[in-house]
C-alpha cells in the first residue's frame, strides 16, 4: 500500500493546527492508498511539537496508563482534524 503525504492545493505537505492548553499542535496527514479508497492517517510524531506531544497519536485513547492531559489532546486532535482536514483536501 503506497503512503505519502497528503498535499496541499499548493503542494505542501498538510498540516492542521490544533489548539491545546497553552500551545498550537501540529498535526500532519497522511494519504494511504488502498485499492481505490484513500485513507486518511493522522500523525503528531512532528519535529516541530515538543516531545510529549509528538506521542498524542500514537496510543490508544483507551489506555488507561496515561493522564487525563493526553487524553484530552488525544480528544482534541480528532475533534479538530476531521473537518479542517477534508476541507482542506477539497481544495
Amino acid at each position: 500500500m503506497p503512503v505519502e503525504p497528503a498535499r496541499t492545493a499548493d503542494g505542501g505537505w498538510l498540516h492542521i493546527p490544533v489548539e491545546l492548553p497553552g500551545r498550537i499542535l501540529q498535526v500532519r496527514v497522511w494519504r494511504v492508498t488502498v485499492g481505490r479508497t484513500f485513507l486518511y492517517l493522522l500523525d503528531t510524531n512532528d519535529p516541530v511539537n515538543g516531545p510529549v506531544d509528538r506521542g498524542i497519536a500514537g496510543k490508544n485513547l483507551r489506555d488507561r496508563h496515561d493522564g487525563k492531559d493526553r487524553r484530552r489532546g488525544q480528544w482534541q486532535v480528532r475533534r479538530q482534524t476531521g473537518h479542517r482536514s477534508f476541507t482542506c483536501l477539497a481544495g
